[in-house]
């Protein structure tokens, strides 16, 4: 997933010219993995890793999912 996400650069360029990322080890951090897993089960029904928040700059949630690769934007925009 790390190839998939942090190393391509346009994802890259997407990431850093919209969003603050912050890459959370659950492992280090259960603590936090255990708050977010929460919430996208509560949004969604399901949650698995790797998983992606989305978050207003007031810390609020509005988008989860896990497991959300380049091949999934193609999929999704065929979609629209």
């Amino acid at each position: 997933m790390a190839h998939e996400s942090f190393q391509d650069p346009v994802i890259a360029s997407l990431m850093n010219n919209t969003f603050i990322s912050i890459k959370v080890d659950r492992e280090e951090r259960p603590d936090i993995d255990m708050l977010y897993m929460s919430v996208c089960q509560m949004m969604t029904g399901s949650g698995g890793w790797p998983l992606t928040i989305i978050m207003t700059p007031g810390k609020e949630p509005f988008f989860c999912r896990y497991v959300y690769t380049p091949r999934d934007q193609i999929r999704d925009d065929r979609e629209c």
